[in-house]
């Protein structure tokens, strides 16, 4: 036990001189940084079936998901509006965004309100280096309700059956 004692001692007693001095730089971490959102939940089609003249609507409602990057400041959110039969009201950060669209003469309506952000998590730095988290997206979910009211007679030689329409967000 003595002998193990004494080279104990010896060791951190040369441990102590092994250096003869430090030296450092300082370097620049830095991030070019762009700003995005991603459609993480798809919205299904819609679909309609219709006989001409009927006495109530037919209805259909999908949802759609966007994941982006946190603390936007009032995105706004607007449907395509691509031409005489697909119209669609201004991009609204507040409220309710709708269109409407003809297909076979019939008249249908979109409809979605704009949502309240869910927030996500910040990232942080761990302690002693390690053990930090990435921080998760702001998601913004949108239920889109479609509507083709009762009533309408329709046409059998006019326009589209199929429609393929835009929800946009820009931030």
């Amino acid at each position: 036990m003595k002998k193990l004692s004494l080279i104990a001692a010896a060791l951190l007693a040369l441990s102590g001189t092994t250096f003869a001095g430090t030296t450092s730089d300082t370097f620049a971490v830095s991030v070019s940084f762009t700003s995005a959102c991603t459609v993480s939940t798809t919205a299904n089609d819609l679909s309609f079936t219709y006989v001409g003249m009927q006495v109530g609507a037919a209805t259909d409602s999908t949802g759609i998901t966007f994941s982006c990057t946190r603390n936007f400041v009032n995105p706004t959110f607007t449907f395509d509006d691509t031409d005489a039969v697909r119209t669609a009201s201004a991009a609204a950060s507040s409220g309710t965004i709708t269109a409407e669209g003809l297909l076979k003469g019939l008249r249908y309506t979109l409809s979605a309100a704009v949502p309240t952000v869910v927030d996500g998590t910040d990232a942080s730095a761990g302690a002693l280096g390690t053990g930090g988290s990435n921080g998760t997206a702001d998601a913004y979910t949108l239920t889109i309700n479609a509507n083709m009211p009762g009533g309408q007679a329709g046409d059998n030689t006019a326009g589209a059956t199929t429609h393929n329409r835009t929800l946009t967000i820009s931030f």
